[in-house]
């Protein structure tokens, strides 16, 4: 796989290389495990669907269940993690693993433009023909033959496709339509961990330092450093809730470089300081 991701067993998989772009399993899991994760993020894109089993995955913090037919998928931005229920009924799953560089920019772009987390829920024909295509993929990717990569680049495209679609049938999505300001999320969750100035987003975006602030704080009714900055205190609510990593920690890993200025800034924004918010929602790290 392209990172450890849990203990399980492998049903299906094949031999690959550090260097891989992407990567395939059909995994399976006994109740009995320690399947059990803790929140992490990823690098890359991950899609597991599941054929059976039960329990809760969670992404951002909202929590689906773990049922057969559920397909999730994480992007980069996203923080998850997923725990099995006590039952006689192994997890048993796919799992897709792919590098940004994949798929599109265009198809990039919707998949973070999403305002909630990406879950859907396949049932009857639609959950055989998923399962009919994840199978002829974890083949083509056992079998590596003439220009499988780009068979899969091609299968992983019309999947995020279908998925969107399917989102997008279930409820009117609230994403920014404007290309500028979607791109500059893009840009924010991909490196909010890192520094971010105003002339990195707008070079990113191909406009100028003050044509691109103008914009972004006229369509987005707040600043592009506040909106940095509030993307970054959701992401370390998020870990503190969730986790028992030390606040220190949550601190330098949403991006945030002076543990004073991360206490002030989350007590102004919450109402609570790091560790009263952690008191009062957060939850036995799993």
């Amino acid at each position: 796989m392209l990172t450890e991701a849990g203990t399980m067993g492998v049903i299906r998989n094949t031999t690959h290389t550090d260097d891989s772009n992407i990567y395939m399993a059909y995994t399976k899991a006994e109740p009995d495990s320690s399947f059990n994760n803790n929140i992490h993020c990823h690098i890359f894109y991950e899609i597991e669907f599941i054929i059976s089993g039960s329990g809760k995955y969670e992404i951002n913090n909202v929590q689906y269940d773990i049922k057969p037919g559920a397909l999730f998928m994480v992007t980069p931005a996203d923080f998850h993690t997923y725990s099995l229920s006590p039952s006689d009924t192994p997890l048993v799953f796919y799992n897709i693993q792919f590098y940004p560089h994949i798929i599109s920019d265009e198809i990039s772009s919707s998949l973070y433009s999403q305002t909630t987390p990406i879950a859907v829920y396949l049932d009857g024909t639609n959950f055989n023909l998923t399962r009919e295509r994840f199978d002829y993929m974890l083949t083509t990717f056992e079998e590596k033959g003439f220009m499988y990569e780009k068979i899969l680049r091609n299968e992983i495209e019309n999947l995020c496709i279908n998925i969107l679609r399917d989102v997008s049938k279930r409820h009117r999505d609230s994403a920014i339509d404007n290309p500028v300001i979607r791109n500059a999320i893009i840009f924010v969750k991909n490196n909010f961990r890192d520094e971010i100035t105003l002339k990195k987003a707008a070079d990113y975006v191909g406009l100028s330092e003050a044509y691109f602030s103008h914009v972004f704080s006229t369509i987005m009714k707040m600043g592009f450093a506040s909106y940095v900055r509030q993307t970054r205190l959701i992401a370390a609510a998020n870990l503190i809730k969730s986790t028992s990593l030390p606040i220190k920690e949550i601190c330098f890993d949403t991006g945030f470089t002076n543990t004073n200025y991360f206490t002030n800034t989350f007590s102004s924004f919450f109402g609570l300081s790091p560790r009263e918010y952690r008191a009062k929602y957060g939850k036995k790290h799993r």
